[in-house]
C-alpha cells in the first residue's frame, strides 16, 4: 500500500476517534515525512483534554497498522518549550487530519520556526538520544524477560524510529558538517541500517517467534548507544 492510500485509510478512521475531548488529530512520523518503509505502520496523534488511554494503543485497519498516540495541549507544549527535537521534527511534518479550533496548526507554525541545532543542541540531542536508547535496550530486554517478544519488537522498532528522526534533525542541520561528532555517529547508524531492517523483517515475518532475532537487534541498538556516547567523549 502506497503513501497516499494510508493517509486515505487513516481520514476514514477519525469518525471512530473523534469524541468530545478531542481537539485535534494528525499524522506524525514516517508517513508524514514521506519515508515509508516496508514494514511501515502509521502514528496518529491525537490531542485532547483528557487523555483516554494513557500513551495510547494500536489499531489494524485495511491491513495497515495504526499507532494512535494521546497526547494533551499542556504536554505538547511543554515539549515545545524543551525544544524536544522528536516532537518539533513530527510537527513540522505534521499531516492534519482533523483540527477544527487551529490547535494542531498553530502547533506546528511554532514547530517550523525553529532554527536547525546549534554545537550545544547537538551535544544536547546526543546525550538525550543516549539517556533514551538506554532506557528502550532495558525495557525490550525485560520484555524479553517475560517473554513477551511482541512487546520487545514493537519497542525495536520505535527505538530505531528515534534515532532515524534524530538522524533526519543533524543531516539537514548546516552546521552538522563541521562537527566530527555528528559525522561519525553518521555514519555508524548508517552502517547499522540495512541489517538493522533485514533483521526486522525476519522477526516481523515469523510472527516474532524467535528470540535470537530480537536480541540481535537489542545489541545493534546498544552499538549505536555505545558509539554516539564515546564519540561524545572524545570531542570533549
Amino acid at each position: 500500500m502506497n503513501r497516499s492510500e494510508i493517509i486515505a485509510s487513516a481520514r476514514e478512521l477519525i469518525p471512530t476517534i473523534i469524541d468530545p475531548e478531542v481537539l485535534a488529530i494528525y499524522i506524525g512520523g514516517g508517513i508524514a515525512r514521506g519515508e515509508l518503509m516496508p514494514f511501515s505502520d502509521c502514528d496518529i496523534y491525537i490531542i485532547a483534554q483528557k487523555l483516554k488511554y494513557q500513551g495510547g494503543y494500536s489499531k489494524e485497519y485495511k491491513g495497515i497498522v495504526f499507532d494512535l498516540v494521546y497526547l494533551t495541549p499542556q504536554a505538547i507544549e511543554q515539549l515545545i518549550i524543551q525544544k524536544d527535537g522528536g516532537t518539533i521534527d513530527c510537527l513540522r511534518h505534521a499531516i492534519i487530519l482533523y483540527d477544527p479550533h487551529g490547535i494542531a496548526t498553530s502547533y506546528q507554525k511554532t514547530a517550523q520556526k525553529f532554527q536547525m541545532l546549534t554545537a550545544e543542541a547537538q551535544l544536547q540531542a546526543r546525550q538525550l538520544l543516549a539517556f533514551r536508547l538506554r532506557n528502550y535496550v532495558r525495557a525490550i530486554r525485560g520484555y524479553i524477560a517475560m517473554g513477551d517478544l511482541q512487546s520487545a519488537l514493537y519497542l525495536v522498532r520505535h527505538a530505531f524510529d528515534t534515532i532515524l528522526i534524530h538522524k533526519r534533525l543533524m543531516r539537514n542541520d548546516p552546521l552538522a558538517n563541521q562537527h566530527k561528532t555528528t559525522i561519525r555517529a553518521l555514519r555508524k547508524i548508517g552502517d547499522v541500517e540495512p541489517n538493522f531492517y533485514r533483521l526486522y523483517m525476519k522477526g516481523f515475518n515469523a510472527q516474532v517467534t524467535d528470540v535470537r532475532i530480537i536480541i540481535d537487534l537489542c545489541q545493534q541498538l546498544e552499538a549505536i548507544r555505545r558509539e554516539i556516547i564515546y564519540e561524545g567523549n572524545r570531542s570533549n
